[in-house]
């Protein structure tokens, strides 16, 4: 298990960590949300795969769609409400995952 907190991170500190984050994740209010394109939609199941890891080995679990070629996640803490150094940990490990797989724009 991660030893990355689900307590609330000042605004401004999670302004100043969502600005490191790579495309496409974007921070609003007190959400982190992403969607990539795909070629086809066994770069989704990779996806999709990818953050079924992430959210166990955190134990932060995000909502996530998806279709043929598109997958949209977002990651959030609802006890206490806020952004969480969890959820920029998942975010950054999704990004790399992301990274490495064929078919993700």
């Amino acid at each position: 298990m991660s030893a990355h907190s689900r307590q609330p991170l000042p605004p401004s500190e999670a302004k100043a960590r969502h600005k490191l984050l790579p495309p496409p994740w974007k921070m609003s209010g007190k959400k982190l949300t992403a969607e990539w394109q795909t070629q086809n939609f066994a770069a989704v199941k990779q996806l999709v795969r990818a953050v079924v890891r992430i959210a166990d080995s955190e134990d932060h679990h995000p909502e996530v769609t998806f279709g043929w070629n598109r997958f949209r996640v977002t990651f959030t803490t609802h006890r206490p409400p806020g952004l969480s150094g969890k959820d920029f940990a998942c975010a950054e490990k999704l990004s790399r995952a992301a990274s490495r797989i064929d078919g993700v724009a």
